[in-house]
């Protein structure tokens, strides 16, 4: 019998930070967070909207924020690559 290790193949707690400043703010965060678990990523928790300043030019519009606590069984890699392509998809636009 083959024995695996049991960490290799169990969900882990990851922390996401998400924030807007452009357009419908809230309704783009809650876009994302229907991307995320549409990717098999599962929202354990969230935390309540929070306003901060733009930085480091406080010109720019506020922000609207959460925080997210998730379970994935994406590798790290893996999981900055979907979170990505979420952004994308959901009209991040990329500076260069």
């Amino acid at each position: 019998m083959i024995e695996q290790d049991t960490s290799e193949n169990q969900a882990k707690l990851v922390y996401l930070s998400l924030g807007s400043n452009l357009g419908n703010k809230k309704f783009n965060i809650e876009k994302a967070k229907f991307q995320i678990e549409k990717n098999g990523i599962k929202i354990e928790s969230c935390s309540s909207f929070y306003e901060t300043d733009s930085w480091p030019n406080n010109n720019f519009p506020k922000y609207f924020n959460i925080m997210l606590k998730v379970k994935t069984f994406f590798k790290p890699q893996d999981l900055l690559k979907k979170i990505k392509e979420i952004e994308v998809l959901i009209g991040r636009k990329l500076s260069l």
